[in-house]
């Protein structure tokens, strides 16, 4: 038992260190182009889809931010593409006069999204949902890109409002590090999303490709993959900044998390042709079967594994408390803890736990480094060994939820 112990965490220790050293490397070779911005030649005509349901509390914020950006505004418009909503959010969208409101009676994103690129008149279509508030520059830095025709979309880096609570100040570091994560991701043609906070996109491969579906719940996700397929590029943009609303509390983490990863399960499954596909060697080959899939297979081992070794241990013990004195259980359980505290403190595990949390703590300094945010603030160290430990726990609670819903067929909900 203790031999597959072993194995198990020198697994997830090695696992950890190696995925740090990749992105690293990866980091470390394009380094000088990780904040170049290709100068503009000309300025695209751009429509901002602006799909909302029930979002009275932000869209008044979300329609300032964009009337606000530094573009030309006879190269913008605006659309806001109502879906089944009874908040009231068409009334606060009529007091803007410079965005177009379609009011669909029917629910769905995919649909509204459709209905408003239908409509659009620019090039290029913007797509922001209406809890993010897009920075001033944003636009001006994205457009440059689109001088190289094989790129299809642009993403922007997707920044947290000031965090407050304990889960806020958590994502926000998760949100820092994955927009390092994306940008490095785009150097190898392995960003799979466009997601709805600022994503530009150019319209006609939307309509080449036959627009949004809702067939899966990461509609992102599935026209991504769907452009890869027709040879397009994907790229982030680390100077446009968006900020973008999210979950409070452990609640709301839950379900967008859920939704998030059985989205990306269904789509992987939809789009399976690019998995170990020549035509893309690192998504296909690496960062989906290896990053991702490999990764959940090994939390799920490691999680079964010590659930099984718990249960076992308990029934054990009370098969057999009813026949030992209640002192002699209580000295057990003190052996047992110095036997744990010992067998935790083996020169097997110090070493690999030691090198996966310290390099973990390396990449996180370059990363808030790179990404111009404070690392050493106290509420930062604070959280960081949660982040690297007991965060990564979470997750794997989520994938598990995850895998349940979408095996059983659980009740799809946006």
């Amino acid at each position: 038992m203790i031999e597959a112990k072993l194995l198990f965490m020198l697994v997830i220790s090695f696992f950890g260190v190696y995925l740090n050293v990749w992105f690293l490397l990866l980091y470390f070779e394009n380094k000088s182009k990780i904040r170049h911005t290709p100068p503009i030649k000309r300025y695209p005509s751009i429509s901002i889809i602006v799909p909302a349901y029930n979002e009275a509390k932000h869209i008044g914020n979300c329609l300032k931010s964009i009337l606000n950006l530094d573009y030309p505004k006879n190269k913008l418009d605006v659309t806001v593409v109502v879906n089944a909503t009874t908040d009231g959010t068409q009334d606060i969208v009529k007091g803007f006069n410079r965005v177009k409101l379609i009011d669909l009676k029917e629910a769905g994103k995919a649909n509204a999204l459709n209905v408003g690129i239908g409509q659009a008149k620019g090039e290029l279509v913007g797509v922001l949902d209406a809890d993010s508030f897009v920075y001033k520059d944003c636009l001006k830095k994205m457009v440059g890109y689109f001088a190289d025709p094989k790129i299809a979309a642009t993403t922007t880096y997707i920044k947290t409002p000031k965090p407050k609570g304990f889960w806020e100040k958590v994502q926000n570091i998760e949100y820092v590090t994955g927009g390092l994560f994306k940008k490095i991701a785009s150097f190898v043609d392995s960003l799979y999303i466009v997601p709805g906070t600022m994503s530009l996109i150019r319209k006609d491969i939307v309509k080449e490709i036959g627009g949004f579906t809702d067939e899966t719940l990461t509609e992102d996700i599935d026209l991504t993959f769907s452009m890869i397929k027709k040879g397009y590029k994907i790229v982030t943009c680390l100077d446009a900044k968006v900020e973008t609303d999210i979950p409070p509390n452990l609640r709301g983490l839950i379900k967008q998390r859920v939704r998030w990863y059985r989205g990306f399960l269904e789509n992987t499954v939809k789009h399976r042709g690019v998995l170990f596909n020549r035509k893309y060697p690192h998504l296909g080959s690496f960062v989906i079967p290896f990053v991702c899939y490999f990764g959940i297979v090994v939390q799920l081992a490691m999680v079964s594994f010590l659930l099984i070794n718990v249960a076992v241990s308990n029934f054990l013990f009370l098969k057999t408390s009813f026949y030992i004195p209640i002192q002699t259980q209580i000295a057990m359980q003190i052996q047992g803890a110095t036997n744990l505290y010992s067998y935790l403190m083996t020169p097997y595990y110090l070493i690999g736990f030691g090198a996966a949390f310290i390099i973990s703590i390396y990449t996180l300094k370059i990363v808030f480094a790179e990404m111009k945010e404070k690392l050493g603030t106290k509420q930062n160290i604070i959280l960081i060994p949660f982040y690297i430990v007991g965060y990564y726990l979470l997750i794997i609670t989520f994938w598990i939820l995850s895998i349940f819903f979408e095996v059983f067929k659980r009740k799809r909900s946006w």
